[in-house]
């Protein structure tokens, strides 16, 4: 019964935001708070932005009403928890109407938000000192106002990003509101899902003005404080669940306009350092979640469709975690990240290809990447993490709780073991970035005798407290981990160069060692402008195969195949061994299906030799007959692998 009660407060505040509404429309028209078009804007036509002025009057009003115990309202007014949020919002709801009249830059708002921020957590608006998160524990201490200050700041700022569609901010907001006051309820806090309930009524009155085509919009005034008052009650509530994701509740509730805001400043980030442009982090731009959806082709309804029931799911999943233990609300997370990096790749940010625009491996050429004492630091890193996995694959003892001590022991032998061996195998002069099989099976070898070092100095120093086993492991995880490091340039190289192959595509006529040379080849030298698509080979054992990532599609026969797939195709013949009648067949196959033949050779050919003359070495000229042009002429079909004209 006293859940039905509180349908009458929020439809209260429902009917006052629907009544006043077009009262501040007038008033912002009036004061010159319209929204003009603009490159970055999606409507075509001048709007009044101040309706988040009729949200906010009618929540206060009615939530004044409960503050003041009149009538049906006095059973759950949170008092102080009110009174926090309203002092707290005067400095944000100054600084965003003034940015709706006369807009101002980042920095003011963000001082005026931290003010806000700061006198809610003073009224006790905060996360605990200590909290819960799937099932565990975490002791903040102070650090706790901090993070509860960086939150609604950040809050905040992700319903004023949000709000780029006619209606998208305040249908987010609404699902916010909504989600969080079951959660409340759920958690036995009726006065707090009743303050939620008011504040999601207030939106519902005002929608019907913006939806598509939006009269009136909420401006920063509506979405900034609107942010404001909703990360405010979610600290009142994740804060005090333990189970399920407890205190990330709150950020999946609201975790479309969290994401937005995550992915812009990431995105902007990235694009700044890469570019190294003049526009700052927080300038507004045209990549927004919305702004990509109307560029796939979606109208403006849909895409604000699309993320309501977006925010929709992710608010239900939320609010389901409270009911889940701790492991099923963890593959609830799993899966969430994973359709977080799958929709972003829908979405088409090429900021984040980091890897095929060369970011990451622009990091290796930092100056204090080059020095020898860098590598030394991370291999001091690798030996911790070694040890971690050695003790957590041998006691299943991930968080050191009973054997921290032999963990210490462990590393305190190991560290300088490995470091003096890998020096003294000469590790750190090897030019990684030309790695062969020797480097590694060098690093193997010394990762084995500086591991059997600590082993001998762990027997001597403490005793041989520690296992064989897990120093074995150990082993195992260091040489894993080494290699991995030391070999991380060339496999960014390679992912790089593969991502780029959109020159014409090219089917390697040999699978074999020569055929995976020319495959290296091509992926590794940027200036052959080519394209692997597929090997080709004789030997009906590899057909179907994959070597080196390519698949074999078939014999010399298949390039009929390929090359209807594949426009402007290049066959590749690779291996010497291929006989003269069958580099016929190959040609009168690419005469017939309008396929390039090329032909990778290597040879070693003499420039400068040198002859005994009177005891004296004497240089003579090289041989213009061994030139390339000789080679063209004795057989047609044969070149080497240069850029195709």
């Amino acid at each position: 019964m006293k859940l039905l009660w509180l349908a009458v407060p929020m439809s209260l505040a429902g009917a006052l935001a629907y009544v006043l509404t077009p009262l501040a429309r007038r008033l912002a028209i009036r004061v010159g708070a319209v929204d003009r078009p603009g490159v970055r804007k999606v409507h075509a036509a001048d709007t009044p932005r101040l309706g988040g002025l009729a949200v906010l009057v009618s929540v206060g009003l009615v939530l004044s009403a409960a503050a003041l115990r009149i009538g049906p309202l006095a059973p759950w007014a949170p008092v102080r928890v009110m009174l926090g949020i309203g002092i707290g919002l005067l400095p944000v709801l100054v600084v965003s109407v003034w940015d709706d009249v006369r807009p101002l830059r980042a920095v003011p708002k963000f001082l005026a938000q931290g003010l806000g921020a700061g006198l809610a957590v003073s009224f006790g608006i905060t996360l605990m000192p200590k909290v819960h998160v799937f099932g565990a524990e975490v002791s903040l201490g102070p650090l706790s106002v901090v993070v509860s200050i960086v939150w609604i700041v950040g809050v905040t700022n992700a319903f004023n990003i949000v709000d780029g569609l006619d209606g998208l901010a305040g249908g987010l907001a609404l699902i916010s509101a909504a989600s969080l006051a079951a959660v409340f309820f759920v958690s036995g806090n009726v006065p707090m899902g009743g303050a939620a309930l008011v504040v999601a009524g207030g939106i519902l009155g005002f929608l019907p003005y913006n939806v598509y085509p939006a009269k009136v919009f909420l401006g920063d005034t509506g979405s900034a404080s609107i942010g404001f008052i909703l990360a405010c009650l979610a600290l009142k509530g994740g804060s005090t669940l333990s189970a399920g994701l407890a205190t990330l509740v709150p950020v999946f509730i609201m975790g479309l306009p969290v994401a937005e805001t995550f992915v812009s400043m990431a995105r902007r980030t990235v694009k700044r350092m890469e570019n190294r442009a003049s526009t700052g982090v927080f300038e507004a731009d045209r990549g927004h979640f919305h702004h990509r959806l109307l560029d796939l082709g979606l109208d403006h309804r849909r895409a604000v469709l699309l993320l309501w029931a977006v925010g929709l799911v992710l608010g239900l999943l939320g609010l389901l975690s409270v009911l889940f233990t701790a492991r099923q609300a963890g593959l609830l997370l799993v899966a969430i990240v994973a359709a977080a990096f799958v929709g972003l790749a829908r979405l088409g940010y090429e900021e984040f290809a980091v890897i095929r625009k060369g970011v990451v491996l622009r990091l290796y050429d930092a100056p204090v990447l080059k020095k020898a004492l860098f590598v030394v630091f991370v291999d001091l890193a690798l030996v911790a993490v070694a040890v971690w996995v050695a003790i957590g694959l041998k006691w299943d003892d991930w968080g050191l709780h009973v054997h921290r001590a032999s963990a210490v022991e462990m590393a305190a032998v190991l560290a300088p073991a490995t470091v003096g061996g890998l020096w003294v195998m000469g590790l750190y002069r090897r030019a990684w970035r030309l790695a062969g099989m020797d480097d590694f099976v060098r690093l193997g070898v010394a990762v084995g005798v500086s591991t059997f070092t600590g082993l001998a100095l762990d027997w001597i120093v403490v005793g041989g407290e520690v296992p064989v086993s897990v120093f074995l492991v150990f082993a195992l995880a260091k040489s894993a981990l080494s290699a991995g490091a030391r070999s991380s340039f060339r496999i960014l190289s390679l992912s790089k160069n593969k991502a780029d192959a959109t020159g014409p595509p090219v089917a390697i006529f040999g699978a074999g060692k020569a055929g995976v040379a020319a495959l290296k080849e091509i992926w590794e030298n940027e200036h052959l402008d080519m394209n692997p698509v597929a090997f080709l080979d004789d030997d009906p054992e590899r057909v179907g195969l994959y070597v080196s990532g390519l698949r074999v599609a078939g014999s010399l026969e298949a390039v009929e195949e390929l090359a209807r797939r594949h426009p402007r195709l290049t066959l590749l013949v690779s291996s010497t061994k291929v006989d003269a009648e069958r580099l016929r067949d190959a040609a009168r196959l690419c005469r017939i299906n309008g396929v390039r033949l090329m032909r990778m050779e290597l040879e070693f050919r003499e420039l400068i030799p040198m002859r005994e003359s009177q005891g004296k070495a004497v240089l003579a000229a090289p041989s213009e007959a061994s030139g390339p042009e000789s080679v063209a002429e004795e057989n047609p079909a044969a070149c080497r692998v240069t850029q195709p004209a």
